[in-house]
């Protein structure tokens, strides 16, 4: 599927086709019509752009979001006028500019990342340096796509499939459950922000056909983002050694269930959960101390968090930022929040719940435990 578009001369895209029963040269709401900004007010037509690619009914399908980024040459045809775009320029329209491609950092805001689409599209060198693809590209492809809407939750994986083949091929990265193992580090630090509470679900239609590790962001029908994603400043490291990674991504007869075998440094804690919020904060084991902030994964029907659990630590970030010489680095530490899901043996494993961070030193662990989440 990722050649297709790619290997395409030029992909046309119904912008505001609500469903397949609608083409892309319906009747126009109002006409086009090129407007000549001024200095001060150069921005506003590119912000114009992006709330129409925010709001378009084809930007907001799954499906759709590989066909946008693996395309050399898009038309885009909204109801309202036409937006071109390859790999060199954007036009539209409305408006008498060519804008010149320019790397810009990714902003979530948009609905827009070139630079990820640029490194998917064009050709390989003959002796590239790889990786090609840089880890963060995967990130944003993921931010991108779980906001989108499917009809079927089994199609959460196929309907990135295009993407992650060429992701593949510009890395040589193994994956695994949406998330790339040699990047597993920063991907686990998924978190599905809270302003989306009360938006529509991205699943329009329920199946159990797709395994849901819990560890991974498919496991969620809420979008999600990365805390690593944009946060480039102070040192980052990782608190946790992979041991296992096992699971298949196509169903099958011998489809095997993933499990995620790390060791790791691991805590009790407990959860001041705030109603009618997935927000919380973490406290210690006893449920006195306030140690920190976090993020539970699941949507509503908080009733089935418990207050107790376990947290493990993944990932700790050296912040930047001036200090005594008698105060302790000051470190940003994040960690899985996680329950017990023992298995029908009775073998211990683990569901993760939420993600939490803390800048408080946490008392250290005896040695690190070998955990098995699920």
């Amino acid at each position: 599927m990722g050649d297709i578009y790619r290997l395409s001369y030029l992909t046309l895209y119904a912008l505001s086709s609500p469903d397949c029963g609608h083409g892309m040269l319906g009747q126009r709401h109002g006409l086009a019509s090129a407007e000549m900004p001024s200095l001060n007010n150069a921005n506003s037509l590119e912000k114009t752009r992006a709330h129409v690619f925010r709001t378009a009914p084809l930007c907001q399908r799954a499906w759709a979001l590989q066909e946008r980024l693996l395309s050399p040459r898009l038309l885009y045809y909204s109801d309202g006028e036409t937006f071109w775009e390859c790999l060199v320029h954007t036009a539209r329209e409305g408006n008498h500019r060519i804008i010149p491609h320019k790397p810009t950092p990714y902003r979530y805001e948009s609905y827009e990342c070139p630079q990820v689409r640029i490194q998917l599209v064009k050709p390989l060198e003959d002796n590239p340096s790889f990786p090609v693809s840089i880890p963060s590209d995967w990130q944003i492809i993921v931010s991108e796509y779980s906001r989108c809407r499917l009809t079927y939750r089994s199609d959460k994986l196929p309907a990135l499939s295009g993407l992650a083949s060429m992701y593949r091929r510009n890395t040589g990265y193994t994956y695994v459950a949406g998330m790339w193992t040699e990047n597993l580090a920063d991907e686990l630090l998924w978190f599905c922000p809270l302003e989306q509470d009360y938006q529509p679900q991205n699943v329009e239609g329920k199946s159990t056909l797709v395994s849901e590790p819990s560890w991974s962001w498919i496991s969620t029908d809420l979008a999600v983002r990365f805390k690593a994603l944009g946060n480039t400043t102070g040192k980052w490291m990782t608190d946790f050694e992979l041991i296992q990674l096992t699971g298949t991504d196509q169903a099958a007869d011998d489809d095997i269930p993933y499990v995620l075998t790390i060791r790791a440094y691991f805590y009790r804690v407990s959860l001041q959960i705030s109603r009618a919020s997935r927000s919380c904060i973490l406290l210690d084991g006893t449920g006195c101390e306030k140690l920190g902030r976090g993020v539970l994964d699941v949507p509503g029907g908080l009733s089935i968090v418990p207050r107790s659990c376990a947290a493990i630590v993944v990932r700790r970030k050296l912040q930047i930022g001036q200090r005594s010489m008698f105060q302790p680095l000051p470190y940003m530490t994040y960690l899985l929040l996680v329950v017990p899901a023992p298995d029908a043996q009775g073998e211990e494993r683990w569901r993760r719940i939420g993600l939490a961070w803390t800048t408080r030193s946490l008392t250290s662990a005896p040695e690190k435990s070998l955990i098995r989440l699920v």
